[in-house]
C-alpha cells in the first residue's frame, strides 16, 4: 500500500517539476561545481565583432549576390549599386575590355588600350586578342622613360583606357597612380586598376586621385578557402567617365556568378580582415628574413619596393603590404634548391589560407623567358604566398629550405 501511495504521488506531480530528493541533490552538484566565468580575449571579441558584421551581409531579406555586393561595398566605402560580380576574376578583366571597346565610340578603327607595368600575363594576352580587346600597346617597365613614351604615344592617339596593377604581379611593383591619375585627366581616358594582389583591406586605390575602374578576383584573399571562384568590377562613383561606363554596363551586364557560389563567397570572407592582418604581419617576418640572407639577390615586395607609391593608397594605419612576394637568389641553382626544399604546398595560385610556393616565370612565361627577362622578370624567380599557418613555423621551415642552398 505504501508503494502505491509513493507512486500515485510521483504520478499527480506536474511534467516539469522535480522531485524534492532530486532537487537535492541538483543543488548539491551546483554547489559543488566551481563558478566559471564568461570571458573572451580581445582577440575572441574582435573575430566576433568582424563575424557579426559579415554576417549582416547575408540577411535574408538579401540574395547571395546582393549580399555579396554589400560586403564588397562596405570593404571599398562605395555603393553596392556599383559593384558587378563575375564567375572570375580574369572574367571581370575580360568584361573591362570589352567595356571599353563599347564605351569608347570608335567609327571605323577601334582605339587601343595600354598596358603599363609587368602584368599577370592573361590581363596582356586578353589585350592582344582582337574578339576581346581591341589591341594595346605594352609599356613593361613602368619606369620614367615608359611615363615619356606614353606621353608621347596621348599626344598623337586617342586610347580606350589604360590598365594597371597594384602592386604588379610577380614583381610587387606598386605604380605611380598619382602621375596616371593626371594624364587620365589630360587626355581623357579611364583608369583601370587591379588590386587583387593587395586586396580591399589593404589599399584604396578608388580615392580621390585614384582609379575609375576597379578589377579583383575574390577568388585569392578573399575567399582564401581555395574552393570557390569569383570576381568584382566596381566604377568610381567620383570618376569623370562614371555615367557613360555604368549605363554601358548596365545594359550589357549578366549575372553570371552562381547564386550559391556567391553565397561561400560571402561566408569565406567573413573573417576576412582577421587574415589579412595575420598574413600582413608573417610576410614582414618573411620578407626581413629573406632580405638579410647573403645567398638573396632580390626580393620583391611592396614594403621594399616602390614603398612611398604605395602608401598613398594604403588604407589606414592597420593595413599592410600583402602577403605576395617574390624572391631571386644569386644563383640559380639556389632558386631550385630553395624551392624543392621549402615545406609548403606547391602551386601557381595565391591567396589560399595556406601558404603556396611556385617558380612563376617558369610557369607562366616558359616559352618566353628571355623575353620575361626584358622586364626584369628572372627566369629563376621563385614566388611565395604567406598563408594562415604560425610565423615561427613558416621561418622555421624557411631557414631549412635556405640551408639546404648550401654556402653563400
Amino acid at each position: 500500500q505504501q508503494q502505491q501511495q509513493q507512486q500515485q504521488q510521483q504520478q499527480q506531480q506536474s511534467p516539469g517539476e522535480v522531485a524534492p530528493e532530486k532537487q537535492s541533490q541538483q543543488q548539491t552538484q551546483q554547489q559543488q561545481q566551481p563558478h566559471q566565468p564568461q570571458q573572451r580575449s580581445s582577440n575572441n571579441k574582435k573575430e566576433s565583432a568582424h563575424h557579426e558584421a559579415a554576417s549582416s551581409f547575408s540577411h535574408t531579406s538579401f540574395s547571395p549576390r546582393e549580399g555579396l555586393k554589400r560586403r564588397i561595398a562596405a570593404l571599398t566605402n562605395h555603393d553596392a549599386h556599383d559593384v558587378f560580380l563575375y564567375p572570375t576574376g580574369m572574367a571581370a578583366v575580360t568584361a573591362t575590355q570589352r567595356l571599353l571597346r563599347l564605351a569608347s565610340q570608335w567609327d571605323d578603327k577601334p582605339l587601343r588600350t595600354v598596358i603599363f607595368g609587368f602584368p599577370y600575363l592573361d590581363t596582356l594576352k586578353l589585350a592582344q586578342l582582337a574578339p576581346i580587346g581591341s589591341g594595346c600597346v605594352f609599356f613593361g617597365h613602368g619606369g620614367d622613360e615608359d611615363f615619356d613614351k606614353l606621353r608621347r604615344l596621348l599626344e598623337v592617339e586617342p586610347i580606350s583606357g589604360l590598365f594597371v596593377e597594384f602592386p604588379s604581379n610577380p614583381l610587387l611593383k606598386a605604380p605611380d597612380l598619382t602621375r596616371l591619375r593626371a594624364l587620365a585627366d589630360e587626355f581623357a581616358f579611364p583608369l583601370i586598376v587591379d588590386d587583387t594582389v593587395a586586396g580591399f583591406c589593404n589599399v584604396d586605390v578608388a580615392r580621390r586621385g585614384g582609379a575609375d575602374v576597379v578589377v579583383s578576383s575574390l577568388t585569392k584573399q578573399f575567399s582564401g578557402s581555395g574552393t570557390v571562384m569569383g570576381g568584382s568590377l566596381l566604377v568610381n562613383n567620383a570618376s569623370p567617365f562614371y555615367s557613360r561606363l555604368r549605363s554601358r554596363l548596365e545594359r550589357d551586364h549578366e549575372e553570371l556568378l552562381f547564386s550559391e557560389d556567391a553565397q561561400v563567397l560571402l561566408k569565406c570572407s567573413s573573417d576576412l580582415e582577421l587574415r589579412v592582418q595575420k598574413s600582413n604581419d608573417s610576410a614582414l617576418a618573411i620578407v626581413d628574413h629573406l632580405v638579410h640572407d647573403p645567398r638573396v639577390a632580390s626580393v620583391y615586395h611592396p614594403s621594399i619596393v616602390h614603398r612611398e607609391l604605395y602608401d598613398r593608397f594604403k588604407r589606414g594605419e592597420q593595413a599592410g603590404y600583402g602577403a605576395l612576394l617574390s624572391v631571386v637568389f644569386r644563383d640559380p641553382a639556389h632558386s631550385q634548391r630553395f624551392f624543392d626544399r621549402l615545406d609548403l604546398g606547391k602551386g601557381p595560385g595565391f591567396g589560399t589560407n595556406f601558404s603556396l610556393v611556385c617558380p612563376y616565370t617558369v610557369i607562366a612565361h616558359f616559352h618566353e623567358l628571355e623575353w620575361a627577362r626584358k622586364y626584369g622578370v628572372d627566369p629563376s624567380l621563385v614566388r611565395v604566398w604567406v598563408g594562415q599557418e604560425d610565423e615561427h613555423e613558416l621561418l622555421a621551415k624557411l631557414d631549412f629550405a635556405l640551408a639546404a642552398c648550401g654556402p653563400a
